[in-house]
């Protein structure tokens, strides 16, 4: 009997994004299965090319959101035609999925939020919203939802046929290359955020990170802001001016290091469908600061495994309460490393979709 074949259907496969290693670890969970997988993709940077799936690239190219879903179409439609079920990962490959009449999967990383974002683009994001919950999802034969927050955002209807599976969150070896405290000459506790910055994900709030980290130096605490991220070079000095390192374009290969060296893991984001970077900081052994938002809830043990602040100065607080306290950091980066090792497997991950898949009608 051949192998059933799946698409999976993806705007990217670069890296600096969450979804983008979901989807390789998925793709690759699948071919160890046994299932015939190739993921098709428009933005491809060579950074997942060395695998056992193959990597289609699509060229589709347009001025607007609309313009560019039919350009997706027009070239998707016809490439994935010998596929038995497709995976639909983000926007606007939805569209490939709902009119191909294949059994289809609609995976819901969740549409961030407009906040910040120039008046002349939030309508995209409002079309995406709609199109995406309102048409496309109503025709996918089930929903993965990544998160519980996410499936508890989708109407009745669309609960009924949704599914949540978390990330593993297995995917970096305990291999570290260098320490950044000798690298850069730092002596003081280490605060790292990785992730998106401002410029181009208003909603991270890296603006509280600078304020918050400002607030604490001025009280005598010593300590040091990394930021790893992919930003604009005028975003990374302004990141500077605040006062942080910030490390840009990290290859994979160093990001166990950066949760290696720093003392605690910090993000100020405001919404989140997941957040992989916080959980990976738990699975290295590293007490989180967050806010309460979002899959953060589903993530993160208030207390326990770090602390889910509801307002700046809650998240202050607790910031200062980890830099101020060795003992307190190594108690929760252990309860942090045991809860993330423990319930966020890529091997039960990938069973279930195994099992979603194999309960799908071909």
């Amino acid at each position: 009997m051949s192998a059933t074949k799946v698409g999976i259907l993806t705007e990217r496969m670069i890296m600096g994004y969450g979804v983008d290693l979901v989807v390789h670890k998925t793709a690759e969970g699948l071919t160890r299965r046994g299932f015939d997988v190739k993921v098709y993709c428009n933005m491809f940077d060579g950074t997942y090319s060395d695998e056992t799936y193959e990597i289609v690239r699509l060229d589709a190219r347009a001025d607007s959101r609309q313009e560019y879903e039919e350009a997706v179409l027009s070239v998707a439609g016809p490439a994935v035609a010998d596929r038995d079920i497709l995976i639909a990962e983000s926007f606007p490959y939805f569209r490939v999925a709902y009119e191909s009449g294949k059994p289809w999967v609609a995976v819901d990383h969740g549409v961030v939020p407009s906040w910040g974002v120039p008046r002349t683009k939030r309508g995209e994001f409002e079309y995406i919203r709609s199109m995406q919950y309102g048409v496309y999802c109503r025709r996918a034969t089930r929903i993965v939802c990544v998160s519980n927050f996410l499936r508890h955002q989708l109407s009745r209807e669309l609960q009924e046929k949704a599914v949540v599976i978390h990330p593993g969150i297995d995917h970096y070896p305990r291999l570290f290359l260098t320490n950044l405290r000798d690298l850069y000459g730092i002596e003081e506790p280490i605060l790292l955020y990785l992730g998106r910055s401002t410029d181009t994900s208003p909603y991270k709030n890296t603006d509280d990170l600078l304020n918050c980290y400002c607030h604490l130096k001025e009280r005598a605490q010593d300590l040091k802001l990394v930021i790893a991220t992919a930003c604009s070079p005028k975003e990374q000095a302004r990141l500077e001016k605040g006062g942080a390192l910030v490390l840009t374009n990290v290859q994979p290969e160093f990001i166990p290091s950066l949760y290696a060296s720093c003392d605690v893991f910090v993000t100020a984001t405001k919404w989140e469908g997941f957040d992989l970077p916080a959980l990976e900081a738990s699975y290295f052994g590293r007490p989180v600061v967050a806010y309460r938002v979002g899959g953060h809830l589903e993530i993160i043990r208030h207390e326990e495994t770090g602390f889910l602040a509801d307002t700046f100065q809650q998240f202050e607080s607790f910031l200062g309460r980890l830099i101020a306290d060795a003992d307190l950091r190594e108690r929760m980066g252990a309860s942090g490393e045991k809860f993330a090792s423990g319930s966020f497997r890529w091997s039960e991950s990938i069973s279930k979709y195994t099992s979603l898949i194999l309960g799908m009608k071909v």
